[in-house]
């Protein structure tokens, strides 16, 4: 399978249903990835070690391949928000705006596409 970065993820969920899941799943990952599992490593292996177990169980927790960096680097972001903020909405809302650009520019390669 070959991955090319100007071709859009495939969406077959209907426009209007994105919004709604993001806002549902969101803040459960992020109470996962960020307020359990960010907290607790960090309290057992320090910071380092614990934003890299969480970045990581984030990406894995997506699908690994073929994304698995681009989805480690956005764990690994909003680990670090969380670690400056303490912030846990911080996270949410930085989480949803990403989700809410990615679908964005997905359905507009795929609407410029036809």
């Amino acid at each position: 399978m070959t991955l090319r970065l100007s071709q859009p993820p495939a969406v077959h969920w209907p426009l209007w249903s994105i919004p709604i899941a993001s806002l549902v799943f969101v803040p459960i990952e992020e109470y996962v990835f960020r307020g359990v599992l960010l907290r607790w490593t960090w309290h057992v292996v320090g910071l380092i070690p614990a934003l890299a177990v969480s970045s990581f169980a984030f990406s894995a927790a997506h699908g690994l391949a073929p994304w698995l960096w681009v989805r480690c680097l956005q764990g690994l972001i909003l680990g670090v928000l969380y670690s400056r903020t303490r912030s846990l909405w911080l996270c949410m809302v930085a989480h949803y705006v990403r989700n809410a650009a990615l679908v964005t520019v997905a359905f507009a390669l795929k609407a410029k596409a036809f």
